[in-house]
């Protein structure tokens, strides 16, 4: 079931379940039609994909099948890139936050169809392709952890990387919820 997430992940523009306005890849990463044609080009910053228009669920299934509350921010990977290239391609080494999933995750299917195991080298980050190896590490004590990229959508504003639980516990304590991180693609 698509997730029908509330808003643009370029301008932040809200798009409710009902909009026309909304425009989707295959992953359900979601634009405004403004951001998707002028600023894209129809064409996904996060896999390359094409942008389509995203279907409307009926008023009377959403009570029983609510949208996604969780906005996805993510101006960044707006930005322009050389022609045919997504942001990743270009060099990726930033700073940002880091925190991880667990539990409440394990076994449910993630962006790319594999299933979440909180003990794997897995991370979720809405601007890079399935596939792309991170070196994530901790700005305040130097420790890293090489981490693949399998999932998009939970990202939160002001959360750049999700990590595994098992990555997470690589660099930090849990209690520290969320770090400072240095990432860099590897491949």
């Amino acid at each position: 079931m698509l997730q029908l997430r509330p808003g643009c992940e370029c301008c932040d523009k809200d798009l409710p379940p009902e909009s026309v306005d909304a425009r989707i890849c295959s992953f359900e990463c979601t634009f405004c039609v403004d951001c998707a044609n002028s600023t894209l080009n129809g064409k996904c910053p996060n896999c390359g994909g094409e942008l389509v228009a995203r279907p409307r669920r009926p008023a009377s299934k959403l009570d029983k099948n609510p949208p996604s509350t969780q906005r996805v921010f993510n101006p960044k990977g707006c930005s322009s890139a050389p022609e045919g290239t997504s942001p990743a391609e270009s060099g990726l080494s930033e700073s940002d936050q880091a925190s991880y999933e667990g539990s409440e995750l394990q076994s449910r299917n993630t962006a790319n169809g594999e299933r979440f195991d909180q003990n794997q080298l897995t991370a979720a980050r809405p601007t890079l392709p399935f596939g792309k190896r991170l070196r994530v590490t901790n700005k305040q004590n130097g420790r890293s952890v090489l981490r693949r990229v399998t999932d998009h959508h939970r990202f939160v504003l002001g959360q750049g990387i999700n990590l595994s639980s098992s990555g997470f516990r690589s660099i930090a304590t849990f209690n520290a919820g969320m770090v400072g991180v240095h990432i860099q693609i590897i491949d």
